[in-house]
């Protein structure tokens, strides 16, 4: 089944890919290394979705993606009156990319 990805980088830039099938090899192309599924980011455009970030995004200090982080914030409704069910705080550094069915 063909698959949509959304590619956000650091930069702000978006990017749309439709792939036949969505590769380990080419996440990790476009996340610069080892792929690490985002928690609780399962909705993006009222949509199902699985996303991906660079699993050492914070030992290669990569920047920070503000979209991103925003993102996933609304995707696991992280606002000032939930962050203490939270046991982390929702930062994508480096590239996201969002997978959907096409």
């Amino acid at each position: 089944m063909p698959r949509k990805l959304t590619i956000i980088k650091a930069d702000g830039s978006i990017e749309e890919q439709t792939v036949a099938k969505a590769e380990l090899k080419h996440l990790q192309s476009l996340v610069g290394g080892l792929i690490q599924q985002v928690p609780q980011f399962t909705s993006y455009n009222g949509k199902r979705c699985h996303a991906w970030v660079n699993e050492e995004g914070r030992i290669k200090a990569l920047p920070h993606n503000s979209m991103g982080t925003v993102l996933w914030k609304c995707a696991c409704g992280y606002s000032d009156k939930t962050a203490s069910k939270f046991w982390y705080v929702p930062e994508v550094l480096g590239t996201l990319v969002i997978e959907q069915k096409a």
